[in-house]
C-alpha cells in the first residue's frame, strides 16, 4: 500500500494512495539454489475521484519472467524481464530488472539424531548401527544382537565347542559348551578309557583292565583280574596284592548267599613236585587266612593246593609259567534266593 496525502491529477485522472499486489511461482533448481518462475505485478488507485478503483488507466499489470540465484545463507541475485499487459499509468512496453538481495540468516535446526536399525540406541553410541541389538555396558556390544546359543546351554555358541549339544562351560575352549565325560558306573574313569564301563572299578595302566574291577563272580567263580603275589618260594603274600583281595572280600560281603568258597592254589613246574605241592597248600591257606581276619567266617571257605598238576599254560617260558602260579577262587555252594528257589 502506498499512502499519499493529497491526490495528484495525470492525464485528468486523479492519482493518490495505491494498492499494490503481486503473485508468483517458481521452481527450485540446483538443490535448491536457483529460483525460475513467471512473476505478476499491478496497483490500483483507492483514493477518491476519477474512474475508482481497478479502473483501466489507474491499474497497470506487468508480467515478469525471472529468476533469482542464492549465494551463501544470507544473499541472492535476481533478473527478470517482461512486458506490461495494460495500459494503465506506470505500466511498461517491456522492463528489464536485477537485484541484488539480502535477507537475515536463519539458524539451521540440527538434524534429528539417526538411529538407522531403529533398536533405540543412537548410531553415535551403536556399536552395531546397521543391525538392531540390545543395550549392554560394554561400549563395544552396545547396541548389537546378543550372540547366538543354539543349544541354549548358557554358551555362546561362538565359544561352545559342542553349539549342538547342550553342554557346560569348562575353561577349556577345546570342551567349553560341551556334555561333560560320561562315567556310566561311577568309578572316575571316563567311559572312552574305561575297560568296564557298566562295572565301576579301578585304574589300571593296563588299557585291557583299566576301569575294570579287581574281581567279580563269573559263573561258578570269583575271578580276579590281577594276580595274587607272594615273596618268592615263600606262603608270604606282599602287601602290593591287598587291593585284589580286598575286591574278593567286598563280594563275599555283598553276597553272603555265597555259603562255601574253595581257595585252591597253584605253581609252576620249577622246583620239586612234591614241595610245589606243599607250596600251593601254605599259599591257599595264607589267603584263607587274609579273609578271614577281616571278618569273613572261617566256615564258609576252605583251601586247597594243586601244587604244578594244573597248569594252563606252557612252562617253557617265563610268561608261562607267571600265569601258571596263581590263586583261584571257586565257588562250592550258595544259598537258595529269596523267592526263586534258585541257587
Amino acid at each position: 500500500m502506498t499512502l499519499r496525502t493529497q491526490n495528484e491529477n495525470f492525464a485528468d485522472e486523479p492519482f493518490g494512495s495505491e494498492m499494490l499486489f503481486g503473485a508468483a511461482v517458481g521452481a527450485r533448481l540446483m538443490e535448491g539454489k536457483l529460483l525460475v518462475g513467471p512473476e505478476i505485478y499491478g496497483s490500483t488507485v483507492v483514493s477518491d475521484g476519477g474512474d475508482g478503483l481497478f479502473s483501466r488507466k489507474t491499474t497497470p499489470f506487468e508480467l515478469i519472467a525471472g529468476g533469482h540465484y542464492r549465494i551463501g545463507d544470507q544473499w541472492r541475485v535476481g533478473a527478470g524481464v517482461g512486458p506490461g499487459l495494460t495500459r494503465g499509468f506506470g505500466a511498461p512496453k517491456v522492463r528489464v530488472l536485477a537485484s541484488i538481495e539480502w535477507f537475515p540468516g536463519v539458524e539451521k535446526a540440527p538434524p534429528p539424531p539417526s538411529d538407522r536399525d531403529g533398536d533405540g540406541i543412537l548410531d553415535g553410541d551403536d556399536a552395531c548401527p546397521e543391525v538392531a541389538g540390545v543395550r549392554s555396558d560394554d561400549p563395544s556390544k552396545h547396541g548389537c544382537p546378543l550372540p547366538s546359543d543354539r543349544d541354549g546351554d548358557g554358551v555362546w555358541d561362538d565359544q561352545d565347542a559342542c553349539p549342538d549339544e547342550p553342554g557346560v562351560a569348562t575353561e577349556d575352549p577345546k570342551t567349553n559348551g560341551c556334555s561333560p565325560p560320561k562315567d556310566r558306573d561311577g568309578d572316575g574313569i571316563l567311559d572312552e578309557l574305561d575297560a568296564c564301563p557298566d562295572q565301576p572299578g579301578v585304574a589300571s595302566e593296563d588299557p585291557k583292565k583299566n576301569g575294570c574291577p579287581k574281581a567279580e563272580i563269573v559263573g561258578k567263580e570269583i575271578r580276579i583280574l590281577e594276580r595274587v603275589e607272594f615273596d618268592t618260594n615263600k606262603a608270604t603274600i606282599r602287601p602290593e596284592s591287598d587291593p585284589v583281595l580286598s575286591a574278593v572280600l567286598d563280594i563275599l560281603k555283598k553276597y553272603p548267599d555265597i555259603t562255601k568258597i574253595s581257595v585252591e592254589g597253584h605253581t609252576d613246574n620249577r622246583g620239586g613236585a612234591g614241595h610245589n605241592m606243599q607250596l600251593s597248600r601254605k599259599r591257599a591257606a595264607a589267603v584263607v587266612d587274609w579273609l578271614t581276619s577281616r571278618g569273613i567266617d572261617a566256615g564258609r571257605l576252605t583251601s586247597k593246593g594243586w601244587g604244578q598238576s594244573k597248569a594252563i599254560d606252557t612252562n617253557d617260558t617265563p610268561e608261562g609259567r607267571q600265569n601258571n602260579r596263581r590263586v583261584e577262587f571257586h565257588i562250592i555252594e550258595r544259598a537258595e534266593k529269596p523267592g526263586d528257589g534258585t541257587k
